[in-house]
């Protein structure tokens, strides 16, 4: 009987091991001269117990166990095979290897590497014409293994991003890189995590920007003048009135808008649609917006693979908009804020909104929102007009009262 975790090893050591593979460590009986026994899979006699690892140099190959138990043998046989995994995995896993295994376990559908979230194939894996992910980054400066990948690397990697400063988008990125060498430490890919070496980064906040009536008014304006008017018109009413992101907007499905007018955003933990109510005549444009693709408003599959390149086909038109109407700052965000702060300013509470907006902890609608609350203080000026109507009197009496306690009697005046 013969103890192997795994009945196959790599005949190039220098090669990847897969998962689930691991080192064959062999126990086998050494019987004493008096011992009777021969076969080495016998283990009831009572003889030491040796270990066989050709994975080792070959005078060090056979060694003693320590023990004369062959149960205890078969553990320390399988906690010397792991670490022999965690070993070999450390010095030969590749660059490429590693990402896909860390966007498979990242991804939240069919278990594959392309379903994983679009930032973290961004970063790691896909990158783009101006940005380079992890993976061409280690290709380009010939690191083709994990561990050769240093701090000093990730530092002069990350000073080269093509990301704008003032955004949060640096900031994301780097938690995204950190979160996958965290996992390779945890896995036992990596012995340490090289981005625990470098600097935090710290984002200046870029405070919420709503349109103005007016400004709302010449970008519609100018969006009526350009090529495709139809097609952004009724995109930037459609963000402005639901408080869609913009690549929501662009790849909405026709079946999310109902009969009634009323726009399916997203699902609560319960597994209920979260709905926002549209005007009826903003609900019709996009009804009527001819597409060749008949189950969505705006995306052609065919034309634009991606919503990647769907929502940059309408930033980058939707950035010349703001440009003729002569906005600044640009962005589909802002129409985004609009509605935020139109609907607070409304009335709306800011849970509600926190709701209707996607956000999984209120504060982080609270973060960017609060200031622009102006019925909050209305409410709280009321609230306080309230209370010291009711508290007039009592104060007009203490302060009658605190007068008269403070004239000198007649007595004091004659000591004085």
């Amino acid at each position: 009987m013969a103890y192997t975790t795994c009945t196959q090893t790599p005949e190039n050591p220098n090669e990847p091991v897969s998962e689930g593979m691991k080192l064959s460590i062999t126990p086998y009986t050494r019987h004493r001269q008096r011992c009777n026994q021969t076969k080495r899979d016998y283990h009831k006699c009572g003889c030491p117990v040796w270990f066989y690892d050709p994975s080792k140099p070959r005078e060090q190959q056979r060694y003693s166990s320590g023990t004369n138990d062959w149960n205890e043998a078969l553990q320390k046989a399988a906690m010397e095979a792991e670490n022999s995994e965690s070993i070999h995995r450390i010095a030969h896993i590749t660059v490429e290897r590693a990402v896909n295994l860390y966007l498979v376990k990242r991804s939240k559908k069919l278990k594959a590497a392309n379903f994983a979230p679009y930032k973290d194939k961004y970063m790691l894996r896909d990158g783009s014409k101006n940005q380079k992910s992890l993976l061409h980054w280690c290709e380009e400066k010939t690191l083709p293994r994990l561990e050769q990948v240093s701090a000093s690397t990730l530092d002069t990697w990350r000073n080269g991003w093509a990301l704008r400063e003032e955004s949060y988008a640096m900031k994301i990125y780097n938690a995204v890189v950190k979160a996958f060498f965290s996992w390779a430490v945890r896995f036992d890919y990596l012995a340490k995590n090289p981005m625990n070496k470098l600097d935090a980064i710290h984002v200046t906040e870029v405070p919420t920007l709503p349109l103005e009536p007016e400004e709302l008014v010449t970008l519609l304006a100018c969006a009526n003048s350009c090529d495709a008017s139809r097609t952004l018109t009724t995109a930037i009413l459609l963000m402005r009135w639901s408080g869609l992101a913009i690549t929501d907007a662009t790849c909405l499905r026709r079946d999310r808008l109902d009969k009634d007018n009323r726009l399916r955003l997203h699902r609560k933990k319960t597994g209920e649609w979260v709905h926002v109510k549209m005007p009826d005549d903003v609900a019709d444009m996009p009804r009527m917006h001819s597409c060749s693709h008949p189950d969505y408003f705006f995306w052609n599959k065919m034309e634009r693979p991606s919503p990647v390149t769907q929502s940059g086909w309408f930033g980058k038109r939707l950035r010349r908009i703001y440009d003729m109407a002569k906005i600044n700052p640009r962005g589909a965000h802002r129409l985004r804020d609009t509605f935020s702060v139109e609907f607070l300013n409304s009335g709306g509470l800011i849970e509600d909104l926190a709701m209707l907006l996607g956000h999984s902890n209120t504060n982080t609608t609270q973060k960017h929102y609060m200031p622009w609350v102006k019925s909050r203080q209305i409410r709280l000026d009321e609230a306080m007009d309230r209370s010291l109507a009711v508290q007039a009197a009592q104060r007009r009496e203490q302060i009658t009262a605190a007068a008269a306690l403070g004239q000198p009697s007649t007595d004091t005046l004659r000591v004085q």
